[in-house]
């Protein structure tokens, strides 16, 4: 059984307004899928977005861009520009898909990004939903009430 992790984080705070929030660590299933959400300020609504692989951010190399929903390879990404989310879904997952990746909004200057490392278990995760599946770091039903509720940089 295939299971599907969607991981939200919402950490949205008010000292200078974080443009760019992602979970700082993510954990999925070799052979099942993962679905990274990266929260941004509506002020880059219209910006690219995108993916990249690889330690240092300045060498990273592109999995998936915006500006409309993409797929390469076994990476899909997809802007939700009403709310200030795009969600980056993985699958199948490899062990040789653990890696850093960034989260990135293209923009003129300096690019906004913020760095996930991504960690693949061997160990299966089955539930009885197989949707969401929470071990803290803003996982599970608590962390889709808080992004649901956190759209805005207050």
């Amino acid at each position: 059984m295939r299971t599907l992790r969607i991981v939200l984080w919402s950490n949205k705070q008010r000292a200078g307004c974080v443009q760019l929030s992602a979970p700082e660590e993510v954990t999925g299933t070799r052979g099942g899928s993962l679905t990274v959400s990266c929260q941004y300020d509506l002020e880059f609504k219209d910006n690219p977005k995108y993916w990249c692989r690889g330690s240092v951010y300045e060498l990273c190399r592109i999995v998936v861009r915006t500006p409309k929903k993409h797929i390469n390879n076994r990476t899909f990404i997809a802007d939700d520009n009403r709310v200030g989310i795009f969600n980056v879904t993985m699958s199948p997952l490899r062990k040789e898909d653990e890696n850093v990746y960034w989260c990135v909004i293209s923009r003129s200057g300096r690019n906004v990004f913020q760095r996930v490392t991504l960690r693949v278990s061997d160990a299966g995760i089955h539930g009885s939903c197989g949707l969401m599946e929470g071990s803290g770091k803003g996982e599970g039903w608590v962390g889709v009430f808080i992004v649901m509720l956190c759209v805005y940089c207050f």
